[in-house]
């Protein structure tokens, strides 16, 4: 897996079906509900691409996506922000 820098002014992160790793401005709850909401509704996260602030792509050799094995739930946090429990 590749190594890239955490865009400016992204909080979290969401993985995509097809490997592309969205980077959000949003507050990472918002980001979570709305992919329960996806989740339940099997379509477009409710925040839709508002809050985007980058969407990655890494592929292996073959061209396949790389998928991590939570990709439908996980929400990745910037592990230099502070999250408010």
């Amino acid at each position: 897996m590749a190594n890239i820098d955490w865009p400016t002014g992204a909080t979290c992160a969401t993985q995509e079906e097809d490997g592309g790793i969205i980077f959000w401005k949003a507050p990472m709850e918002n980001v979570m509900t709305a992919r329960d909401d996806a989740e339940i509704r099997d379509a477009l996260p409710s925040i839709c691409f508002q809050g985007m602030v980058l969407c990655w792509y890494h592929s292996d050799k073959e061209d396949l996506p790389e998928l991590a094995c939570d990709w439908r739930t996980a929400v990745m946090t910037n592990p230099y922000i502070q999250v408010r429990p």
